[in-house]
């Protein structure tokens, strides 16, 4: 095993992987594909409606989880004092700091 690696090189840590479903999921979706009661819209079509009207009068939250839905959401920026970073998993670990700086740099420069 390699130094400060949990798991050999091309060992998964997670060899099964995610899980394809869930109940809970597919018993949502189940009940989002039904005809609401007393409609002739699906659930699915109910919830939406609702969430568009709601946002119109106003409602930020499910304005915002609307745009979310259809836009994605937003990429949110992240800083990382490189050299801080370095210095506590070089003592972590212990590695050499300059040389992990080094190699973040590379890789946050897109040259690794």
């Amino acid at each position: 095993m390699a130094p400060g690696r949990p798991f050999q090189p091309g060992q998964s840590g997670n060899p099964g992987g995610r899980p394809k479903k869930t109940p809970l999921t597919d018993e949502i979706k189940r009940l989002l594909r039904q005809k609401a009661e007393g409609s002739a819209y699906s659930n699915a079509h109910m919830v939406a409606w609702k969430m568009i009207q709601r946002a119109k009068a106003g409602d930020v939250a499910a304005a915002r989880l609307l745009f979310e839905y259809v836009e994605g959401k937003p990429t949110q920026p992240v800083e990382v004092n490189v050299a801080e970073e370095a210095r506590r998993l070089a003592a972590q670990h212990g590695l050499d700091a300059g040389e992990l700086q080094r190699m973040a740099e590379l890789i946050a420069n897109g040259k690794a």
